[in-house]
């Protein structure tokens, strides 16, 4: 047919933008615009909580078809300008799912190598491919018996390159986990990626050591180190006492499953000393840091509470008097035990402060205390005893002469008396009433202050008066 082939700068064949010059410029803006687009429809699924598993179905049928379109015609020719710009709309996509994606450099290599029948290395990873920070990782790229080989490496799409089938990372950090391909190449030749690795780092635990009842003990207690490790698995605990961290030595104790305890049933001046433990995941074998040491103090002496009283000296009854059983604070926490007239453990009490509630002289006697900790529990020595002296509480008695009942115009004297048990202790002079008052029903005293010769006495009514 004779026709008019018209001249254009480009034109769309099967999605695809072809300009007159083979540059991908206008097919690459194309498709980045309408992958942008579609990021909304991403982004919207995340604000209503899509599950990720299902954000990453989305993600290839919806936005990577469409920058994946006809890859294999252009991307080989595509400046890096251009891929730099295709690459951004995929990280976006990554930070709104949350997971890594494919690149593009993946894609096209993987459908052009797919239709060129090539081979797929198979990545592994030792020890395991979770990992405490510290450790060393190895992986290695196995492509078969074929030999010549150059490996590309790459995780997040940074690419590198080893004549050797292995990468090895030393003294492994956090920033080193994430998830690693590999490509094997042969001079213009390329296999397949290989299968997908994910590296997970975490920090290296370290234990902390307690110690119940304290770190300063005394000789017969029994001590009770805990090895806590702030992480979840199955660990073996090793203990080392005055050791060298960089050697490792001086293990004292091992344990096996849970177990995280080390019990010394009745410590003497042998066990003092810088404890430290570690801890070793019975399935990975890999280990924790070893924890800050702790010292245990041994004494000899058995310690000796002081027992003191409040108030001090002698004790009225009606009142009550507090006594305290005194340690040492810098020995940690004791309970009392409280002792009344003979040492016998079967008048103990267990309290601290006690309150003693003076109901007669019989309250009144000899106390001692001692302290104790643990199970079973550790006493101290006996304090020194303290008497309590008790005494009736005293009273006033008031005498009225001539009598209680008298008439205007007589002489009235006043005395009051502390009486003490039996003895009658005269405190105040006789009072001469001033005055007096009456009603019609009789004579009665006045409110008013009475002067003696010992000072001014009041008109209330002190006990004995009616």
């Amino acid at each position: 047919m004779n026709s008019t082939v018209e001249a254009v700068e480009s034109f769309r064949f099967l999605g695809t933008t072809i300009s007159q010059d083979l540059k991908w410029d206008n097919h690459i803006d194309s498709i980045v615009k309408k992958a942008q687009q579609r990021l909304c429809f991403l982004r919207q699924l995340k604000k209503f909580n899509l599950p990720q598993e299902l954000l990453i179905q989305f993600y290839p049928a919806v936005i990577e078809s469409v920058l994946s379109t006809s890859i294999t015609v252009w991307f080989g020719s595509a400046t890096i300008s251009d891929i730099n710009r295709l690459q951004r709309t995929v990280r976006t996509a990554e930070r709104i799912i949350g997971a890594p994606l494919p690149t593009l450099q993946h894609l096209y290599s993987s459908r052009v190598r797919k239709r060129a029948d090539k081979p797929q290395p198979t990545l592994t990873v030792k020890p395991q491919s979770s990992v405490f920070t510290g450790y060393t990782v190895t992986l290695s790229c196995d492509v078969g018996s074929s030999t010549g080989w150059t490996f590309l490496w790459t995780k997040h799409s940074n690419w590198e390159s080893s004549d050797a089938g292995t990468k090895t990372i030393r003294s492994v950090s956090v920033s080193d986990g994430g998830t690693y391909w590999c490509i094997a190449q042969r001079g213009n030749y390329y296999t397949q990626y290989s299968n997908a690795i994910q590296i997970t780092v975490r920090e290296r635990p370290k234990p902390v050591v307690k110690v119940k009842p304290d770190q300063r003990v005394f000789s017969g207690e029994r001590v009770t180190l805990t090895c806590d490790i702030q992480e979840t698995g199955v660990w073996r605990y090793s203990w080392y006492k005055d050791q060298d961290n960089s050697r490792r030595t001086d293990q004292i104790y091992n344990s096996a499953g849970q177990d995280q305890i080390y019990i010394i049933t009745s410590v003497d001046r042998s066990h003092a000393g810088l404890y430290s433990c570690r801890g070793t995941l019975t399935e990975t074998q890999q280990s924790s840091e070893i924890s800050d040491g702790v010292t245990l103090t041994v004494s000899d002496l058995q310690p000796k509470p002081e027992l003191t009283s409040d108030p001090a000296g002698a004790a009225l009854t009606g009142n009550t008097v507090t006594l305290s059983c005194r340690m040492d604070p810098s020995t940690g926490h004791w309970d009392s035990y409280w002792y009344k007239h003979t040492l016998n453990p079967e008048t103990e009490k267990k309290t601290n402060p006690y309150s003693l509630k003076i109901d007669s002289v019989s309250d009144g006697g000899q106390y001692w205390c001692r302290a104790g900790r643990g199970k079973p529990v550790y006493y101290t020595q006996y304090s020194d005893a303290l008497w309590v002296n008790v005494t009736e509480s005293p009273k006033a008695v008031l005498t009225v002469r001539p009598d209680e009942r008298v008439f205007r115009g007589e002489t009235v004297s006043l005395r009051c008396d502390i009486k003490w048990g039996k003895q009658i202790e005269r405190t105040t002079p006789e009072v001469r009433l001033l005055f007096m008052t009456a009603t019609t029903d009789g004579p009665t005293v006045g409110k008013t202050s009475l002067k003696s010769r010992g000072g001014t006495a009041s008109s209330g009514e002190p006990e004995g008066f009616k």
